[in-house]
């Protein structure tokens, strides 16, 4: 088994800690708005038709998209709990 570097080990330890640290905030947010899920679901569907239409280059799509997808997810649109009215 080979060790890794120290830069290496100390970055992955960094990582590894602001990740967690990351979750435990996650798991105490409020919700966005229903609406911004709304919204961020549409212009998701948008990018992806106008995308495959050759409207927008693929990366630029793709990053619209990523984007709209964490929006829904912070909105909590996705889970059906809904978010704050």
């Amino acid at each position: 088994m080979t060790k890794l570097p120290l830069k290496t080990r100390i970055a992955l330890w960094f990582l590894e800690r602001r990740l967690a640290a990351a979750i435990k905030k996650g798991l105490k947010m409020n919700p966005l708005p229903k609406w911004i899920g709304w919204l961020s679901m549409l212009g998701t569907i948008g990018t992806a038709l106008s995308t495959i239409g050759g409207i927008l280059p693929p990366k630029i799509g793709a990053a619209i998209a990523a984007v709209g997808v964490i929006l829904s997810n912070l909105s909590h649109s996705l889970p059906g709990t809904g978010g704050k009215q």
